[in-house]
């Protein structure tokens, strides 16, 4: 357990020294993307550069970054037209302003669905951990049932009507003397009971499946040595 936990600790430490090192390399290049804009002719699409700031947001694996992140590259991609030097000759200032307003909605879009994308990654992850712990707590729930029903000598079974099967647990098998897992049919169960008692369970039985009535019997069975066992069966519709 002490090796598992010190693996985990390490995981963690490793984690966020990557978080760490991912978050500053990300403002580094918006800080990089904005000097070299202040060293370029408007007229260049440096307002697309940004993009892949954006998209490499996602790694952090949190909204408010990658929201952040989107909107600073949107307001940088703004704040390029004013310390940028003017625009070539050539090149018309509609030009520029088409350049920078189809920059903002590639950021924006790429923002928003990266917003979007990690929101239904946690939700999922969320689900996943709920149903890890609710399967968890089950097996515990079923390892004490099994330790009391070993204690106390008590099982459950089922019966498929449909199908005439019945599901036995350990406990149930293990009173029978059958091997855990053993599905027999309703007439092979209602051969366990000793010859005296087959008629009265099987009325009880009958009445529990067909009208909901339900019984509480103290029977003898005869297990597979042979052995006679007095058990007290309760059934439920």
């Amino acid at each position: 357990m002490k090796l598992g936990m010190q693996r985990d600790r390490r995981k963690i430490t490793r984690t966020r020294a990557f978080q760490v090192a991912l978050r500053t390399t990300l403002l580094a290049l918006l800080l990089l993307v904005l000097l070299k804009e202040g060293s370029t002719s408007l007229g260049f699409a440096h307002g697309l550069l940004y993009t892949p700031i954006v998209v490499l947001s996602i790694l952090t694996r949190k909204r408010r970054w990658v929201i952040g992140i989107s909107a600073t590259a949107c307001l940088m991609t703004l704040l390029g037209v004013a310390i940028s030097p003017p625009p070539q000759s050539a090149i018309p200032w509609e030009y520029v302003a088409a350049n920078r307003f189809l920059s903002i909605l590639v950021i924006a879009g790429l923002g928003a669905y990266g917003s979007m994308t990690l929101r239904r990654i946690i939700r999922q992850t969320r689900l996943n951990l709920a149903l890890r712990d609710a399967n968890r707590e089950l097996e515990r729930n079923q390892m004490l049932l099994r330790i009391a029903g070993e204690v106390g000598h008590f099982g459950g079974w089922s019966v498929n009507l449909k199908s005439g099967r019945t599901r036995w647990s350990e406990q149930v098998a293990f009173i029978h003397g059958c091997e855990p897992g053993f599905s027999p049919s309703i007439e092979e169960g209602i051969s366990f009971y000793a010859p005296e008692h087959q008629e009265q369970i099987m009325k009880a039985f009958n009445a529990c499946a067909t009208e909901g009535t339900p019984y509480d019997e103290e029977l003898a069975i005869l297990n597979k040595n042979g052995e006679q066992v007095w058990v007290r069966t309760v059934g439920r519709a």
